[in-house]
Formats: C-alpha cells, structure tokens, sequence
C-alpha cells in the first residue's frame, strides 16, 4: 500500500512539471553554406516535458520546411530543445537550442550539402613512441610506424618527444614533427563554429599555400598553471610533393588531422600521441570529404575505425 502511494505521488509529481512547463514555440530556418534556404528537410524536435514526462509525441514536435527553409515546430520543455535535421544529399545537422523562460525562439540551422565524398585512408591511431630524444618514421598511407615490426615503409614526417620533467606538477613535453621533403608540411586548417552542428565538420578541400616544414606541439605544466601550444589544432598536410623547375609545386597528396593531435603520458616512461587523420590516394587532388563507408584501410581494430567524414 505505501509503494502504491509512493508511485502514485511521483505520477501526480511528474504530471504537475509537466502541466507546468511553458509551450514553446519555435521557427526555424535552414539553409546551406551560402545562405541558400533548403526545402524539404526534415526537422525534429526533441521536447522532454511532452515526449518523457507525458509520454505525449504529437506533430507539433516535427515537420518539414517549405520552399523558404522554414518549419514551425512547437512543445512544451522549459530548458532545452534538441533538433535533428536531415534530408538526403546532406549530411545531418544536430543542434541544441536553450529555452529556458522562452516561449517563442526563431532559431537557424546549418545543413551542409554532400559534394563528393570519396574513399580515403582514414585511421583513428595512437602512437606509443618507445623512447624520447629519438625521431621516428611515421607512414602516413600504411598508417604506423617505421619501424621493424610495424607496417610503415615510408617515412612521411618523422616524430621526436622530449620532456623536462622537474615533477608531477612541474614539467614541459615537446613533440616536434619534421617532414621528409622541403615542400611538405602542416597548415592549421581554419573551421568555421556553425559547422560544429554538423556531421561535417571541415572544410571541403585542403589550401593550396601555407604550408611549413616544422612544427612543435608543447604541453606545459608549472606554478602558474598549465598551457598548450598546437595541441588539439585542426590541420591540413601536404605529403610526398615534388616541385618544377620554377619551384612551383609538381605533386603533391594532402590530408586532414581532425580535430588536432593530443599528446599522452607526460610521466610515463615511453610517451604516445593520438590523431584522426584523412589521406586523399590522388595525387594534386584536394579534395578531403571522406565518404566512411570506402574507407582504403581494411581490417581496422574498432578503436581505429573512423565514421566521420
């Protein structure tokens, strides 16, 4: 009898916030990268207080835009509204919208066009580098080391850590990445913030210019706190280029890092870094939309498989 009762005031509990909750009203605009309005796209709103509380899904909680991209959604949900938007030809968009003590929001969404996504070598690798002080050959197209025992055969960039380790609390680890040929190299890839609703959250196509042989990644630690330098930084690379006799350049294959390279173990004794990284296997095509389902590495452990574009 008192379970009963209890369950019977946690109903009542439920339904009073859910009566409680304020209808939301909510247009929402969608559009492409120009700004182009996207007919037809599908969008969905998750609205908790109707949805879970109440148990209650009605159309009003998703529909499709008309020839101006717009849609008019409506629920009832005091702190947030999750959107869901889609339509084939597009890679899906997911965005989080805040009401709380709103009842009305008009709210614009991002819906990327699908190009040309391409097969690719794309590998999601944790590098554990046996020895500080020491460069090693990472093959960028065999995903791994060069190394016996590893699968790299061709050094692309080569890899050195270094560490000045006072304490735990107070130490500096470098990792500097140098590239074989003098017109190979790093750019930091630049994103725009309304892409991060995306599932793509890249540019389309790698730079041509601006790419530098050198580049260091530095974590530090001290008194006065902890700082990063280039850790978690988006960035394009050139591989394996050539250039003409008016050092322009011949060939090239260019890939994508994202979203950055992070860098492990500080204290232990052998250091490792991590990277998701996207190889286009045409040579001067720059072209880095990734289609998951060709991907040119086979047989990858699961924690290596990449399902981003």
């Amino acid at each position: 009898m008192k379970s009963k009762l209890i369950l019977g005031l946690a109903a009542m509990m439920l339904s009073l916030n859910a009566c409680g909750a304020p209808l939301v009203n909510m247009k929402v605009h969608v559009h492409d990268d120009d700004g182009t309005p996207v007919e037809g796209a599908y969008v969905k709103g998750s609205f908790f207080q109707d949805q879970v509380v109440s148990q209650l899904i009605t159309d009003s909680h998703r529909g499709t835009t008309d020839n101006e991209g717009n849609v008019d959604l409506s629920g009832r949900e005091d702190i947030y509204v999750d959107l869901n938007v889609n339509k084939n030809g597009y890679y899906v968009s997911k965005q989080r919208v805040v009401v709380r003590g709103e009842r009305g929001r008009e709210v614009s969404v991002l819906l990327r066009p699908e190009r040309d996504p391409i097969a690719m070598y794309a590998k999601m690798v944790t590098l554990k580098i046996p020895e500080r002080g020491r460069e090693y050959g990472f093959d960028f197209f065999k995903g791994d080391l060069v190394l016996p025992g590893h699968k790299g055969s061709q050094a692309d960039v080569k890899i050195k850590f270094n560490r000045n380790l006072v304490d735990n609390n107070n130490f500096t680890q470098t990792v500097s990445l140098s590239f074989i040929n003098p017109t190979d190299g790093v750019v930091e890839m630049k994103t725009n913030k309304t892409w991060n609703a995306s599932d793509l959250r890249t540019p389309y196509e790698a730079v041509l210019n601006g790419y530098t042989k050198e580049f260091i990644l530095k974590y530090t630690r001290g008194s006065s706190g902890a700082s990063k330098s280039n850790i978690n930084m988006p960035l394009f690379i050139r591989l394996r280029s050539t250039e003409d006799k008016e050092g322009n350049i011949e060939t090239a294959y260019y890939c994508k890092i994202f979203s950055g390279i992070e860098l492990f173990g500080v204290l232990a004794d052998k250091p490792s870094l991590k990277m998701t990284y996207y190889c286009n296997p045409t040579i001067n095509d720059r072209n880095l939309e990734f289609n998951p389902r060709k991907n040119l590495f086979k047989n990858l452990k699961d924690e290596e498989k990449v399902s981003a574009p």
